[in-house]
């Protein structure tokens, strides 16, 4: 939403007169605020693996993250493969190989 159009609606649904920088102000701080709870959802990702790992045994999870000119870690992907899953892909490729030598 636009400045502009952040006012226009202060003024038609609330009936107060909002200046132009106090739209703005209002704005930038909600932004900065929304994409500072994205930033604390990327922090916790390593603890969300930790207790994957904890609870699912043998189970892979893989974050690759780049860095910036800070050396700041920015999140790229994330990888997670459950032991159940390998488990049923190995019995599952082995019954096709068993398929394959009766035939």
């Amino acid at each position: 939403m636009g400045v502009e159009t952040l006012k226009q609606q202060c003024r038609q649904q609330l009936g107060v007169y909002a200046s132009f920088s106090k739209c703005q102000r209002a704005r930038f701080n909600v932004l900065k605020e929304k994409r500072g709870s994205y930033i604390d959802e990327y922090v916790n990702l390593w603890g969300y693996a930790a207790e994957l790992l904890h609870s699912n045994p043998r189970s892979t999870v893989s974050i690759q993250v780049y860095r910036d000119t800070n050396n700041k870690a920015i999140f790229h992907r994330m990888y997670i493969c459950f032991a159940v899953l390998k488990k049923a892909g190995r019995r599952g490729v082995d019954i096709l190989l068993e398929l394959i030598v009766v035939f």
